[in-house]
């Protein structure tokens, strides 16, 4: 199907076009994402901006795909929005959706037209818990000599681990 694909399929004419993201890819929760939102009136691929300021709505929807903010939209004189949305902090890790669509009529939940959307993550990301460094006698070498390296490992996690038995391997290419 088309969508699999992320190409954009339209059963009936557009109204409007746009283009919406998020000023980063990842979040906490507990953070706030920031979004913009560009929108063009659609005349058969002839795009200008739209005038007045149509009545826009923006949905957040969480990995669930249940609602969890309705934001009224008013573009400015360039046809864009610029908005945030603050996560709760208990928020779901996952893929959340920021949908830019117009409002529906009263009494019909399901007809709207949706313009736009984008994606972005929640997720629990944490430091590193170890690093490894390697560092070599000189700066360059010549194909076949032997390079003397010190590998040194620093762990960030637990408690010491002084006089652990440790084995290494290398890989060289």
């Amino acid at each position: 199907e088309p969508w699999q694909m992320g190409l954009p399929l339209d059963y009936y004419p557009r109204q409007y076009v746009g283009y919406l993201y998020a000023d980063r890819p990842i979040y906490r929760p507990g953070e706030t994402v920031h979004f913009k939102a560009i929108v063009r009136a659609d005349d058969d691929a002839h795009y200008s901006v739209p005038s007045p300021s149509p009545a826009l709505q923006l949905v957040v929807h969480d990995p669930q795909y249940q609602t969890l903010a309705t934001l009224d939209v008013t573009l400015n004189d360039l046809g864009t929005y610029a908005g945030d949305f603050a996560l709760p902090a208990g928020a779901a890790t996952g893929s959340y959706i920021l949908e830019l669509r117009t409002p529906p009529p009263a009494g019909q939940q399901y007809s709207y037209q949706s313009i736009v959307s984008g994606v972005f993550q929640v997720a629990e990301f944490r430091r590193p818990e170890f690093q490894v460094a390697v560092s070599t006698d000189r700066d360059r070498y010549v194909n076949g000599e032997s390079i003397a390296a010190t590998t040194q490992a620093d762990f960030f996690f637990g408690g010491a681990v002084a006089n652990a038995p440790l084995t290494w391997s290398a890989l060289a290419s």
